[in-house]
């Protein structure tokens, strides 16, 4: 049997992937894996942090794809307005991020780091977001 990925699957594949690519090179810019118990506690303290600050972005994504559902929107318009909201999103919650946390010039990077892995995530998922409009109807 043939399963259609659903809007929730695809975001939730896309925000579990882009909390861990940024966990990981968080963390290794941050700490370099010099030694690794810090590391590892910068790790799991990133993953936590990253994962509950995130969360709206993760129903953001269902809303832009349900939405892409809706008005016919398929292919390569569907991924790039994932990737756009991704992307703005992304943004918008990492200033709020540093509004909480200031990081001082660690901040611009953890940005980069921040952006990457939204857009990695998403690209991975691209094919899947692309044949979005062709699930059957709920």
């Amino acid at each position: 049997m043939y399963i259609m990925d659903t809007p929730q699957s695809i975001a939730f594949k896309i925000w579990f992937t882009a909390i861990l690519v940024n966990s990981v090179m968080g963390t290794g810019y941050l700490m370099g894996f010099n030694e690794w118990k810090p590391a590892l506690f910068c790790f799991g303290f990133g993953l936590l942090l990253s994962g509950m600050c995130t969360l709206p972005i993760f129903v953001l994504l269902i809303l832009v794809m349900r939405s892409c559902i809706s008005y016919g929107i398929a292919g390569l318009w569907a991924v790039f307005l994932v990737l756009l909201t991704g992307i703005a999103a992304t943004v918008l919650v990492f200033l709020g991020f540093l509004w909480l946390l200031p990081l001082g010039s660690e901040g611009d990077m953890l940005l980069v780091v921040a952006v990457v892995s939204a857009v990695l995530a998403i690209a991975v998922q691209g094919a899947h977001i692309a044949k979005i409009n062709n699930a059957p109807s709920e």
